[in-house]
Order: structure tokens, then C-alpha cells, then sequence
């Protein structure tokens, strides 16, 4: 029982200030300490406050790892990465060190390739596009992005209404357009060498 005093140095032999018991008060700061803590778990999901944590070069390392499953249809390979994506454009103006170019190349090539594999209707013209870029070299670092600027643009001014976000036609224009915001400046940098070169064509 809770024995009622404001003096706790005062025998406690009486039990007639004994007031309720102990387990209901106990019941009662267990309710409020459940409740802070779910409140605070609740705020921590809504805010994606983990993800502060993980690095865009991490994220990338996950993609690559979902969009190389074989045993996943292409389809939920590129669902599978919807989080991560939208976690890139979120943090994508964070000043990060690590991004490498062709790794960059490389999961852009992936995620077009499963892109294609997933049957997506698209124009012949623009899957031929998509198909060379694929083949080429990712350590043709101009060739690449030139042509991965175009299909980013190609995406973004050809949207196709009436999909929602979670469509693997979103979900791979985004992940192109944080990519294209990593390389641009490198793209044009590449450009700019190219055209003062004395033997480019």
C-alpha cells in the first residue's frame, strides 16, 4: 500500500494513513512511460530520423545489390528500391564525399536495364536509346553521360499521366534525376575538354 505522508522520516507503523495500492499508481506511470516511448518511436518513423544515418554511396550499394537479384522478377527489383531512391533525392544536396563516377554509370545501367526487362511501354526509338546505353563502356565516362542525359530528359519531359509514384517509370526517372545532379558539372567539364581538344572531331 502507498502510506500518505509528508514527512518520509516519520515512523510508519500506523496503517491509517495507508492510501491505495501500490500497483495501481505503478499501472498508471507504466501507461505514461508506454505512451513517451511510443510517441517518440512514432516521431522518429515519421521523420525518417535512421535515415540521417545512411550515406547516398550506401544506398547505392543497396540498389545495386537489389537490382542484381536473379531470383526477382525486374519488376519488384526496381519497387524493392523505391526507399532508397527517394532517400538519394532527399539528401542529395548533403556535401558527400566517396560518390565515384562509375558506380554512379553503373547503377543507372542497371536500373535501365531492369527497366527494359520489365516489358515497359515505351517508344522503339527510345528503347533503342536505353539499349545503347547499356552497351556502352561505363568507363566512357562523356559517351555515357551524354547519352544518360538524354533518356533523364527524355523521362522528364515525356512524364506519362495518370501512374502513380510507386510506378517503375517514376521510381527510375527519379533515381536518373539525383544521378544527373551528381554528374552534370563532371558531364560538362568533359564536354568543355573534348571541344578545346586540338584532335576531337
Amino acid at each position: 500500500m502507498f502510506i500518505a505522508t509528508d514527512n518520509p522520516l516519520k515512523p510508519l507503523g500506523r496503517l491509517d494513513k495507508e492510501y491505495r495500492s501500490l500497483s495501481s499508481y505503478g499501472r498508471q506511470i507504466f501507461r505514461v512511460c508506454v505512451a513517451t516511448i511510443m510517441t517518440g518511436s512514432n516521431i522518429v518513423k515519421r521523420l525518417n530520423l535512421a535515415s540521417l544515418l545512411v550515406t547516398n554511396q550506401q544506398r547505392l550499394d543497396r540498389i545495386c545489390q537489389a537490382l542484381s537479384k536473379s531470383n526477382v522478377p525486374s519488376r519488384e527489383r526496381i519497387l524493392a528500391c523505391n526507399q532508397d531512391i527517394i532517400d538519394i533525392d532527399t539528401y542529395r544536396y548533403v556535401a558527400e564525399t566517396g560518390l565515384k563516377y562509375d558506380q554512379l554509370i553503373g547503377t543507372a545501367k542497371l536500373m535501365i536495364q531492369q527497366y527494359l526487362e520489365s516489358s515497359p511501354i515505351e517508344s522503339i526509338e527510345f528503347m533503342d536509346k536505353m539499349k545503347k546505353f547499356i552497351g556502352l563502356d561505363s568507363a566512357n565516362h562523356y559517351d555515357s553521360l551524354s547519352i544518360m542525359k538524354e533518356i533523364q530528359e527524355e523521362f522528364e519531359n515525356h512524364p506519362k499521366p495518370g501512374i502513380p509514384p510507386s510506378d517503375p517509370r517514376i521510381i527510375v526517372t527519379s533515381l536518373l534525376n539525383s544521378i544527373w545532379h551528381y554528374t552534370f558539372m563532371y558531364y560538362f567539364k568533359l564536354r568543355n575538354s573534348s571541344k578545346s581538344s586540338p584532335t576531337s572531331c
